[in-house]
């Protein structure tokens, strides 16, 4: 029972540590391609790919939000937003408001069959 606990302490601060990583020194980089859209977090050497079909995603919009980043408190005017398998996702906090319009226009594009065959 404690080793067990000492595995998932670990995993918190793993977790935490990248976390904090990714605000300080991290990249996004997202990708669409058919019916696929993905979003790779990079920190450093590392890299993690979360990927989404876009057939599932719903409440597609482009929306403010605010976070901390080391001590500073930040307002994004422009976060990508949508609800996907019952939970809230966000992405693309460092761009700006027309380019994410320009995305959600073409992610919703993609959420149409016709386009998906392509």
């Amino acid at each position: 029972m404690a080793l067990l606990g000492t595995a998932m302490a670990l995993v918190g601060t793993l977790i935490g540590v990248w976390s904090t990583l990714n605000e300080l020194f991290g990249t996004e980089i997202i990708e669409l391609s058919n019916a696929t859209f993905n979003v790779y977090d990079r920190v450093f050497a590392f890299k993690r790919r979360r990927t989404f079909d876009v057939t599932l995603m719903e409440n597609l919009l482009v929306g403010a939000s605010s976070y901390w980043q080391g001590s500073a408190f930040l307002m994004s005017e422009s976060r990508i937003q949508f609800d996907y398998r019952n939970r809230m996702v966000s992405i693309g906090g460092n761009v700006n408001e027309d380019e994410g319009f320009r995305i959600v226009e073409r992610i919703r594009k993609q959420m149409t069959p016709e386009e998906i065959q392509r």
